[in-house]
């Protein structure tokens, strides 16, 4: 979406290589820093492809994927294992519902949401059912 395998990997040093990365794993980072709340800065984590595409329609928006997501996989599951507080499991896996509600929000309308990333990791965290019911999204790798 961001302009094809030739120039599509272009904006990727921009997007994962700052101190806050534009990316699902940049957010997971913040998320990891302080796991129950969310952060009030999620809609800084969307990007309008058409900004780096101008092939693609100008209602086309995108939460960009993050080869961190592997190793984050570990603290999370971490994380959604702890007795306290009662809802930590709850709250991790509404991280990714948190996001895409934020930024839905953010965009308003009727959205549809993109989510680059490796589906097997949002199933086998269970990170995607919280979304369920809330918008239309699609992972996809």
């Amino acid at each position: 979406m961001l302009g094809g395998n030739g120039e599509g990997g272009s904006p990727t040093p921009e997007l994962i290589g700052s101190k806050h990365r534009k990316t699902i794993g940049g957010y997971f980072d913040s998320r990891i820093a302080s796991p129950h709340k969310t952060t009030g800065a999620e809609n800084t984590y969307l990007l309008r492809a058409r900004d780096y595409n101008s092939n693609v329609p100008k209602n086309l928006w995108l939460l960009c994927g993050d080869p961190s997501l592997e190793i984050q996989a570990q603290v999370i599951s971490q994380i959604s294992g702890q007795t306290l507080p009662v809802d930590a499991w709850k709250n991790v896996h509404n991280w990714l519902a948190d996001l895409i509600t934020a930024c839905t929000d953010g965009v308003g309308g009727e959205v549809n949401v993109f989510v680059d990333g490796n589906p097997k990791f949002f199933r086998l965290h269970g990170i995607v059912n919280g979304c369920f019911g809330k918008t239309d999204y699609s992972v996809f790798k």
